[in-house]
């Protein structure tokens, strides 16, 4: 175990708290970069759904998984931005209602993360890895902008529907019925 901390120790002097604002708040991240840095691309790391922040923790779920991730890139010369969403930890946004936490919202936000990178730091070329849901938004920010690599971690392969009827039948399966009829409902344009 020494050799993570010492890992970590070597990273934190090389970890700039940078934010990047928007017009609702404020969004907070890691940069992590050195004298060192191989590559002109940066990666940035986007989390997966939920209250999770940029180093991947979430109450009651604390294992560091996205920080590991930069700090193995950090080690191989690469710069990482890992980030908190939206309401989560560092990033504030003081009228924020669920309501306002949508897919879209969050591609905004890649949108203008790596903007700034871009502008700001004289990054040249942005990478997005994305997990779980993280991997949905990087898809679709790839859409609206120019990437040099997309990195997919447990991305869901399928419809999100199908995934949600899947899990009820599992965890809940006295609600799989109802919910499987409300998405029914939903994709047919009644909400």
């Amino acid at each position: 175990m020494e050799h993570i901390y010492e890992m970590y120790d070597a990273t934190m002097s090389n970890e700039s708290e940078i934010t990047i604002e928007r017009a609702e708040g404020q969004i907070s991240g890691s940069l992590l970069i050195s004298e060192n840095t191989i590559n002109p691309a940066i990666s940035i790391i986007i989390s997966g759904s939920g209250p999770t922040d940029r180093n991947g923790n979430q109450s009651g779920l604390h294992n560091d998984s996205l920080k590991k991730i930069s700090t193995r890139l950090f080690e191989n010369g690469c710069a990482t931005f890992r980030f908190d969403k939206r309401g989560i930890a560092q990033s504030v946004f003081p009228s924020l209602t669920e309501s306002d936490l949508t897919i879209d919202v969050y591609v905004r936000d890649i949108l203008a993360i790596a903007e700034t990178l871009r502008h700001d730091y004289g990054f040249k070329n942005i990478n997005l890895i994305g997990h779980s849901e993280g991997g949905i938004i990087a898809l679709l920010a790839a859409q609206k902008m120019q990437v040099d690599k997309l990195v997919l971690l447990a991305t869901p392969a399928r419809p999100m529907s199908e995934s949600l009827i899947q899990q009820y039948r599992e965890r809940a399966p006295h609600l799989a019925n109802d919910v499987e009829a409300a998405l029914a409902s939903i994709k047919n344009g009644h909400v």
